[in-house]
């Protein structure tokens, strides 16, 4: 009988391991974080140009 514990705790202890060393969605989450860079990047560039644009529109709407 205290063999087919051990048996059962020997088949716990393993199933973890195997849950806790799994890298399925690793790569998916790299991904995203990588997407997610690239459009915050992309928006911070569109921001300084909208930025320095309507400056220069306002400048030209005066001037008239």
């Amino acid at each position: 009988m205290t063999s087919f514990f051990a048996l059962a705790q020997v088949r716990l202890l393993d199933a973890i391991a195997s849950i806790r060393d799994r890298e399925e969605g690793q790569g998916t989450a790299e991904y995203a974080v990588l997407v997610v860079a690239v459009i915050a990047m992309a928006a911070a560039v569109v921001l300084v140009i909208t930025t320095g644009l309507t400056g220069y529109i306002t400048d030209a709407i005066a001037a008239l």
